[in-house]
């Protein structure tokens, strides 16, 4: 996934991803400080002697030079209120960083898709379903965009994870170590059903997908055909079946994606009850004495679970459009054609020598064709449908490459060094006609 990643991406992409995995970074230690900040200021808050018995407050206390201990507290607060303010915008500008660049990435699939398709050789263009190519554009690339803000979303959650984790083991590792195993046999049970299902679940939604852009395009193309025969409840039959099926994989995705945090509601409260237990049984008395250590991982666990909940849902995603970018990096990585525009005139004639066809191996459409079209004359092909006059025309127009024999203009070889001049002299009017939008004069 990675090699694929680094193979669509450009380098301004890439160096935008590093920064804004340094940003996540910044944002995990900002989410850290936020949660056990608030331990120190309970602690102090419910007992200001501790003011005094902690040599770090004791200091600032002293070279601040604080006149009481309630505007010691009072200040503390406060600084913890511009703190959680500074944290929200710190937050709002990652997340708008981050969608940035998620559309971004679109954008730049999409070009780059379009662009491809619009480089690829007329022979390679007319063996693709025009509707495959149409949902690649308008459904894969969102879709791997998509990808790409899970795998950042989970890469800043890890962080914030293991950053937390380890305030939680400063304060009590026998506690954070239980949670840890517990949370890891969740996981993992996760993974092993959830996660599965939802990966078959993308792929099954690429396909129906793929079979319902394949139905809409060639229905709307022949209308008239579908008018003329009574295959009406045919082909609704198999537009119901793709739909069906593509509604499927969206439900099972859904409904699975929202249970890790089902589950981790569950988790949190479990793990908030058995602290509170263990406390008790292990000081005998009520947890007046543990409120500070009490509130320091409830706030943890209020952070902790969205967190975990967040990379569950991130891997799930990433699962789900894991055929989306096989795709993209299929289609983008193909080479199209790369022609050249040295110049080419057509003052006496138009020769073909020797020309041969096939769309397949050994099965010639046309076959030594030679001819010469001599400038100012006027030239009709006539034959059986399928004797290859359209492929004749085409060849000529340059558009396919005789598989053997030549296509000269006064004596000169037409090949990719003049192909794009040869093709701009080309007047052409194709048995059907599609008008670009616009004006007459347009």
């Amino acid at each position: 996934m990675i090699s694929k990643l680094s193979e669509i991406l450009s380098n301004g992409d890439k160096r935008r991803l590093a920064f804004l995995l340094i940003f996540s970074i910044l944002i995990s230690f900002v989410e850290t400080i936020g949660v056990s900040a608030i331990m120190p200021f309970i602690s102090i808050s419910t007992n200001f002697k501790e003011i005094h018995s902690n040599k770090y407050y004791d200091y600032i206390y002293n070279y601040l030079n604080y006149e009481n201990d309630q505007s010691f507290v009072i200040a503390f607060g406060f600084s913890l209120i511009l703190f959680y303010i500074a944290r929200s915008f710190l937050n709002s500008l990652y997340f708008y960083s981050l969608n940035k660049f998620t559309q971004d990435t679109y954008h730049s699939a999409a070009t780059k898709l379009f662009k491809n398709y619009l480089n690829m050789s007329y022979r390679d263009f007319i063996t693709q379903n025009s509707s495959t190519l149409t949902k690649t554009i308008v459904n894969e690339a969102v879709y791997y965009s998509h990808l790409i803000s899970a795998i950042l979303l989970m890469v800043s959650e890890i962080f914030i994870v293991i950053l937390i984790y380890s305030t939680i083991f400063y304060v009590n590792y026998k506690i954070a170590l239980s949670i840890t195993i517990f949370l890891a046999v969740i996981a993992l049970l996760m993974l092993q059903t959830v996660s599965k299902s939802i990966k078959k679940a993308g792929y099954l939604r690429e396909s129906s997908q793929k079979r319902f852009y394949e139905i809409i395009n060639s229905s709307l193309s022949n209308f008239k055909f579908i008018k003329l025969k009574p295959i009406h409840e045919k082909i609704t039959t198999s537009f119901n079946d793709a739909s069906k099926g593509y509604a499927r994989a969206n439900v099972i995705s859904s409904t699975l994606g929202q249970i890790p945090r089902i589950l981790l509601e569950a988790v949190g409260f479990i793990i908030v009850i058995s602290i509170i237990l263990n406390i008790i049984w292990e000081s005998g008395q009520n947890i007046a004495s543990s409120l500070s250590v009490i509130s320091m991982f409830i706030l943890a666990l209020y952070r902790l679970m969205p967190s975990v909940n967040r990379i569950m849902s991130g891997y799930n995603q990433v699962l789900f459009y894991t055929k989306s970018l096989e795709i993209i990096h299929d289609r983008t990585t193909k080479k199209g054609e790369k022609l050249e525009n040295n110049p080419v005139n057509f003052e006496k004639s138009i020769q073909l020598n020797n020309v041969s066809f096939s769309y397949e191996e050994n099965k010639n459409v046309l076959k030594d064709i030679n001819l010469t079209i001599n400038k100012g004359s006027k030239i009709a092909f006539t034959g059986d449908s399928g004797s290859g006059k359209s492929t004749l025309v085409d060849i000529i127009l340059s558009l396919y490459i005789p598989s053997q024999g030549s296509l000269c203009v006064d004596n000169i070889l037409i090949n990719k060094s003049n192909y794009k001049m040869w093709r701009n002299k080309v007047g052409y009017i194709p048995q059907e006609i599609y008008l670009f939008d616009g004006t007459v004069g347009e």
